[in-house]
C-alpha cells in the first residue's frame, strides 16, 4: 500500500489531509512536530513526505527540509506553507523538494500533485526489481 507521512502541527490540517488521502486509497502517517516527523521518518519506508514550515519546536521549517533529505534524499518531499516567501521557495528548491503547496489549496490539486510524484517513482522501483 501507498504510505504518506505528514508533518504538521495543525490538528484540523491534519484530519483534513488524512480525509483525503483515505480517500485516494492511500495510508497516511502523521506526526505534530519536527521530532516526531524524523522518528517516524527514520523508522518507516514511506512513497511521499509533506511538511509544514511553520511549526513550533526545533527542528522546524528549512531546518527541518534539510534533516528530512539528509535521512531520506531520493522520497519525493513537498513542503507546504501559508507563508511562502520568494526566499523560501528558492531555498527549497535548492534542497531539492519536488513540489511547494500554498495554504489554502484546492485538495484536488493535491491529489494531482501526489499522483504525479507517485507516477514518477514507479519507473524506478521497477527497474530496481528487475536489476
Amino acid at each position: 500500500m501507498i504510505k504518506l507521512i505528514l508533518i504538521e502541527d495543525d490538528g484540523g490540517v491534519r484530519d483534513y489531509f488524512k480525509s483525503v488521502v483515505d480517500r485516494m486509497g492511500y495510508e497516511l502517517l502523521t506526526a505534530e512536530n519536527g521530532p516526531e516527523g524524523l522518528a517516524l521518518i527514520a523508522r518507516e519506508t514511506v512513497d511521499v513526505i509533506m511538511t509544514d514550515l511553520n511549526m513550533p519546536g526545533e527542528p522546524n521549517g528549512m531546518a527541518l527540509v534539510r534533516r528530512i533529505r539528509e535521512i531520506r534524499p531520493d522520497t519525493p518531499l513537498i513542503v507546504v506553507s501559508g507563508f511562502p516567501t520568494r526566499e523560501r521557495l528558492e531555498e527549497c528548491k535548492s534542497l531539492g523538494i519536488d513540489d511547494f503547496l500554498t495554504k489554502p489549496f484546492e485538495m484536488t490539486f493535491f491529489s494531482s500533485v501526489i499522483s504525479r510524484l507517485l507516477a514518477a517513482r514507479k519507473p524506478k522501483a521497477d527497474s530496481q526489481k528487475r536489476g
